[in-house]
C-alpha cells in the first residue's frame, strides 16, 4: 500500500509484515521520522517505535502514524501541529501525542499539517495552527498544541474513510450516516449551498459575511454517507449505495461531471466507480481528489 505525501515529494508504504517505509523529501524538520534531516532516495524503514503500524498519513511537512491505539507524529511544530503541548520548532523522529491509547482513526490537512483523530469512544479531536478559517472546528481561530475535542459528541464514526482533512476543508461522518464539514469554503466546498465568491479574497474585510468558511462543523444535506475525501477546493464522497457525489470547484473540470461548473451542494457523478479499501485502510484510492478509484 502506497501513500503519496501532501507535498508530492514524499512517499510511504507498508510491507506485508506491517513495517512502514518512507522516502523522498525530508524538509527542514525531519518529517520522515528518521531522526535526521536528510532526503531519502530509497525506501527506509521507520525504525522507531518498532513493530507493525496500523495507519499513517503525510502532509506537506508532517508524518502521522497510528500504532497500538497510540498516535505518533514528526515534522514542523511551530504552531503545535505535533501535539506536544508546545511550539518547539520541530521533531525529526516519531513522538507520541499525549498518553492516550484509544485512538481509532487519523487524518492530516495536506499542507499545514493540522491533525484530526477519532477515539474508540466516538469522540473527535483536533490540534494545530487553526489559522483564520477555524480549521480545528472550535468556533475560533486559536491554535492548539495538544488534542482538543470538537464539540461533545460521541457519535463520530471511527472506521476508515470517515475522516478527511484536505488543504482547506475538513469532513467527518457520524455513525448515523450524516456528513459534517468545516474550514474554508472556497467555491462552496463545505457543501451547504453557500458559495464563496472568488471576487473577494478569502479573509478580506470586503468578503461577504459567512462566505469565508465555517469554524465549527456544519451538516451537508443527505444521509447514508459512507466515505469521503477532500483537498483544498473539492470534496468527493460515496454513499452506502455506492453512488458517488462531488462538490466544490469544478471550473477546471476536476469534478468528473463533464462540465466546468462550481457546485456548493453535493451533485452525483454518473460514472460507475466504487471505493475499495485494502489492508491498513487509511491507504485508499480515495486519497487526494478522488484519484485512483477502483471499480467493482
Amino acid at each position: 500500500n502506497l501513500l503519496v505525501g501532501g507535498n508530492g515529494f514524499a512517499r510511504g508504504a507498508f510491507k506485508t509484515d506491517g513495517t512502514l517505509w518512507v522516502w523522498g523529501r525530508n524538509d527542514d524538520s525531519g518529517s520522515l521520522g528518521q531522526n535526521a534531516i536528510v532526503n531519502l532516495s530509497s525506501p527506509t524503514q521507520l525504525a522507531a517505535p518498532s513493530g507493525n503500524w496500523d495507519k499513517f498519513k503525510f502532509a506537506e511537512y508532517h508524518l502521522m502514524g497510528l500504532k497500538d491505539g497510540k498516535i505518533y507524529m514528526s515534522g514542523r511544530n511551530g504552531s503545535g501541529q505535533v501535539g506536544q503541548n508546545n511550539t518547539n520548532s520541530g521533531y525529526s523522529s516519531p513522538t507520541q501525542v499525549g498518553t492516550d491509547t484509544t485512538w481509532a482513526n487519523i487524518s492530516l490537512q495536506s499542507y499545514i499539517g493540522d491533525a484530526f483523530a477519532t477515539k474508540t469512544d466516538g469522540t473527535l479531536w483536533a490540534w494545530g495552527g487553526n489559522y483564520e478559517k477555524g480549521y480545528l472546528g472550535q468556533n475560533d481561530a486559536i491554535a492548539r498544541s495538544s488534542p482538543t475535542q470538537i464539540g461533545t459528541g460521541t457519535d463520530w464514526a471511527t472506521d476508515d474513510g470517515k475522516l478527511s482533512g484536505g488543504n482547506k476543508i475538513v469532513g467527518a461522518i457520524k455513525t448515523d450516516g450524516t456528513l459534517w464539514t468545516w474550514g474554508g469554503n472556497s467555491y462552496g466546498v463545505c457543501g451547504v449551498n453557500v458559495a464563496f465568491n472568488p471576487a473577494y479574497p478569502e479573509g478580506s474585510p470586503s468578503q461577504p459575511a459567512g462566505f469565508a468558511g465555517f469554524s465549527s462543523p456544519v451538516q451537508v444535506p443527505g444521509t447514508t454517507w459512507d466515505n469521503i475525501t477532500s483537498n483544498g477546493s473539492v470534496m468527493w464522497a460515496q454513499k452506502t449505495d455506492g453512488t458517488q457525489w462531488v462538490w466544490g470547484r469544478g471550473d477546471n473540470g476536476n469534478l468528473g461531471r463533464n462540465d466546468r461548473v462550481n457546485y456548493s451542494s453535493p451533485v452525483q457523478v454518473t460514472s460507475d466507480f466504487r471505493v475499495t479499501f485494502v489492508t491498513n485502510g487509511s491507504i485508499s484510492g480515495f486519497e487526494y481528489g478522488g484519484a485512483g478509484f477502483k471499480g467493482v
